[in-house]
């Protein structure tokens, strides 16, 4: 049954992404860059912080979450993207993305640890723009089966826990029963003696 449960986790790999950008122009960048895998992957695009929040939650409600995003520091306004990062981690803690930005100099790397695990790296990237496809397409493909494998661990330590607790609860039930037992042997066995000895006096 567990396998089963796995296989079809494995099968039904999650293969979506979210790009958040405002530009027209680097959606478009995107858009060339999947359109040779759209059999690969499934796209969302958003432009602003609502219209992204909106989707992630619209597909988290239908039970198929995505699983990473692009995402510009820069949106409306600076760090707006981090902003953004940071909510959407708030409803979908398993969310990982990359984080892209034109301005070098700014880095935003405090800001960006703050939001994830510590030392857990493979829940952010960082991409310089102008982008190359090769990168976007290499970031992907890590971002998605980080996700992947992650949400299968997560799945069998679940399974195990499950497991390590109906072991306990049926040791502890054997014990309880046998401990109901024992007493009940001894009044059993008493009961004869009891009858003859009553019926004697």
């Amino acid at each position: 049954m567990q396998s089963n449960k796995l296989d079809l986790l494995k099968k039904s790999e999650n293969n979506r992404l979210i790009i958040i950008d405002d530009s027209i122009d680097m959606q478009e960048i995107f858009t060339e860059i999947f359109d040779d895998g759209k059999e690969k992957y499934e796209i969302f695009r958003a432009f602003s912080k609502k219209e992204a929040l909106q989707i992630i939650l619209e597909e988290l409600k239908k039970n198929k979450p995505i699983a990473c995003g692009f995402i510009d520091v820069v949106l409306e306004n600076e760090k707006d993207g981090l902003e953004l990062i940071k909510m959407i981690r708030k409803i979908d803690k398993n969310f990982l993305c990359t984080i892209m930005t034109a301005y070098e100099d700014k880095l935003y790397f405090s800001e960006i640890n703050s939001i994830f695990a510590e030392k857990n790296f493979e829940e952010w990237d960082y991409l310089s723009k102008p982008i190359s496809s090769v990168e976007v397409i290499q970031k992907s493909n890590y971002m998605l089966a980080a996700w992947n494998r992650r949400t299968r661990e997560e799945y069998m330590m679940n399974e195990l826990l499950s497991n390590q607790k109906n072991l306990v609860i049926g040791s502890l039930t054997a014990g309880l029963a046998h401990e109901i037992n024992n007493p009940l042997s001894l009044i059993h066995g008493d009961v004869p003696f009891l009858l003859t000895t009553s019926e004697q006096l």
